[in-house]
């Protein structure tokens, strides 16, 4: 069966309020992913950019929505589209691989107001 951005953004708000800090680390982590793979989409239909180093596929999104030249339509609201992209990423490392902090209800709440920031920026698109 096949799933959307969309389902991975439900499961997160369905399982993100939980008292488990396993369970709200994996809602985190979804929330990003719902996000990524609408950004995804769009930047596969942008120009390249020159890439810093050798980023890793989540990076590259990030870059190729960051780093789009003032001359492209709308290239101010595909870069504010790409920044908070990057913010729900350090979010999903931090839920991901920083075994050593805390993640509570707190932090996942964090990550649903920036896909709602992700999704103003994404109609302003």
């Amino acid at each position: 069966m096949a799933v959307t951005p969309n389902d991975f953004h439900t499961f997160a708000l369905a399982t993100g309020e939980s008292d488990d800090e396993v369970t709200v680390r994996t809602a985190i982590s979804r929330s990003y992913y719902a996000a990524h793979h609408v950004a995804k989409a769009i930047a596969a239909n942008l120009p390249m950019v020159v890439f810093q180093g050798k980023p890793g596929s989540h990076e590259q999104v990030i870059q190729t929505l960051t780093k789009q030249m003032n001359s492209y339509p709308k290239a101010a609201q595909l870069r504010a589209f790409g920044y908070v992209l990057a913010q729900m990423k350090g979010n999903r490392c931090d839920a991901d691989y920083e075994l050593g902090i805390d993640i509570d209800r707190n932090h996942f709440q964090t990550q649903v107001d920036d896909y709602d920031n992700f999704k103003v920026k994404l109609a302003a698109l």
